[in-house]
């Protein structure tokens, strides 16, 4: 998955031209409710002002349409020169060669005609001005991370278990807990394997599919696939639904949604109220995408209506925000207008949107958790910012953990932050039995040379919002993309699983990815409380 400047054309004249809405006929049944709009927060937007240079004013005037608004001082100038103003070029509809600009280096030939405009999104002549201006005011290079406390290599809450199970040069996209026993999908050989709390094998389900979600009900697992694990707009996602005898799995699903665009996660929930549940998904995309929902039609088929028209749908929970008993959406978005998103329900298939946490779209939005971190009612925002794999695989200082509190009205303040490059996924457990929430968090593109403990990172509460970093020795065992939180030997306490993807693009030496190929699928850290 990947982050990119801008949205793409047709998401943004979308946007522009239609609300979150849905059918005229669903609208009659049933007037909307009321929506308090001091819940609704839109785009922050930055007014030009007579300090601002002729360039940094036409940024703000036109880039805002789509996006928060990027400051130059959030990527290094070569990056910005050979990479992202070349392809926001293309996005734009403007000739390439404008600007002195270098043509656009990455061209994949799975893109769709008709992805990227024909003709100039925006006026041809504020373009130089606007490149003008971010090549002068970019650094030369990134400030590095701010001060952390020193991740210890004394991890001694958790045994560390390496299975004997494994797939070849592994290609983890799925990791999952549930009763005792661990769901591991595998991009390459396209399959879920079920093992027992040892990592042992119980069974494998080769599906021919790339896995990323899973979710269990009555006797039948969906098994949410993306399609294409790496960047494309080719719609090859499904959900599949896979039903029992006794207590095996069949080896033949049921596709019940196809053609989805590289969808991520999938939840069910009664949204209208009418008894029947809906499937919500996030479909990430590339290019294009959305978070959307299905309503099941009398023919046995599904109709989509979409939320966000914006690709870069990630996690999503279905929960009640502002208590008046109807389920709404909150979402993670990763690509453009990044950041967190709530959808409330009005109760007649229409939602309004509130943007209620906002990044600027180079942040790496990559996973949302949510948990009430601090014992008041309402529900706190666990974020990981860290997906790194847009042009050139640079480290940022903005990338990390970050916990967000919930004031009780939706308004989410950070606070706490803890830089790690690369973050990819976060969760809360009260891992130690203290009656606090620790935090255990993975890092996808760690600075493996200079940093190599932020390839996974436990952090202990302390109080105060004080945290205590560290790792295990193994953790250079895999290449953690992925990770999930449960009890898989049922002995009361939370363990940890992490799946590895020894694929995928990275900078480290050979050596390190021959290891992490010859590595293991998944690793086990047991929890030791009990």
């Amino acid at each position: 998955m990947v982050t990119s400047m801008v949205l793409t054309r047709m998401a943004c004249l979308i946007l522009v031209l239609c609300g979150c809405q849905g059918s005229d006929t669903d609208s009659a049944r049933q007037p909307p409710a009321a929506i308090d709009p001091e819940l609704i927060h839109t785009l922050q937007f930055q007014s030009p002002d007579s300090t601002d240079s002729e360039g940094r004013r036409l940024a703000k005037l036109y880039c805002q349409s789509c996006h928060v608004f990027a400051e130059p001082e959030l990527l290094d100038r070569t990056t910005l020169r050979e990479w992202v103003l070349p392809t926001l070029a293309k996005i734009l509809g403007l000739p390439q060669e404008l600007a002195g600009l270098p043509p656009k280096k990455y061209q994949r030939e799975d893109e769709q005609p008709g992805i990227y405009p024909q003709e100039p999104l925006i006026p041809v002549e504020v373009w130089a001005p606007i490149v003008e201006y971010y090549l002068q005011a970019a650094p030369e290079q990134l400030s590095l991370q701010g001060t952390r406390p020193a991740i210890g290599r004394d991890l001694d809450q958790f045994d560390v278990l390496i299975p004997e199970y494994r797939v070849e040069s592994p290609f983890t996209t799925l990791v999952a807990i549930n009763e005792g026993r661990i769901y591991a999908g595998d991009s390459r050989e396209r399959s879920v394997s079920i093992l027992d709390g040892q990592g042992q094998l119980v069974q494998k389900l080769r599906l021919n599919l790339t896995p990323t979600d899973i979710d269990w009900r009555e006797g039948t697992i969906w098994v949410t696939s993306i399609g294409s694990p790496f960047p494309s707009d080719d719609p090859q996602g499904q959900l599949m639904a896979v039903a029992k005898e006794g207590d095996t799995l069949l080896q033949v699903g049921k596709r019940v949604l196809r053609d989805l665009s590289r969808p991520v996660t999938t939840s069910f929930a009664d949204l209208d109220g009418d008894g029947v549940e809906e499937i919500v998904v996030s479909e990430f995309g590339n290019r294009l995408g959305h978070l959307s929902y299905f309503i099941a039609k009398e023919d046995g088929g599904y109709e989509e209506r979409w939320l966000n028209q914006y690709p870069g749908a990630i996690s999503h929970y279905v929960r009640d925000f502002n208590g008046d008993g109807r389920p709404d959406i909150i979402a993670l978005m990763g690509q453009s207008r990044e950041g967190v998103f709530i959808y409330y329900n009005r109760g007649d298939g229409t939602f309004a949107e509130s943007y209620v946490v906002q990044w600027p779209p180079s942040y790496g939005a990559a996973h949302l958790s949510l948990v009430d971190f601090d014992g008041d009612g309402d529900l706190d925002l666990l974020t990981a910012n860290g997906d790194n794999a847009d042009y050139a695989l640079l480290l940022k200082p903005y990338h990390g953990v970050r916990l967000y509190l919930n004031d009780g009205r939706n308004r989410f303040a950070e606070a706490y932050f803890f830089p790690l490059n690369g973050a990819y996924k976060a969760q809360a457990a009260d891992f130690d039995g203290d009656g606090n929430f620790d935090i255990a968090a993975i890092g996808f593109f760690a600075d493996y040379a200079a940093a190599p403990a932020e390839a996974f990172v436990y952090l202990r509460n302390e109080g105060g919002m004080q945290f205590a970093p560290a790792t295990f020795d193994e953790v250079l065992a895999g290449r953690w993309l992925t990770m999930d939180v449960g009890d898989v030997d049922l002995d009361g306490d939370e363990d940890i699983v992490l799946g590895s993807f020894a694929m995928g693009w990275s900078n480290v030496s050979a050596e390190l990815e021959a290891r992490w190929r010859r590595g293991p699928s998944i690793l086990i850290l047991k929890n030791r409380r009990y």
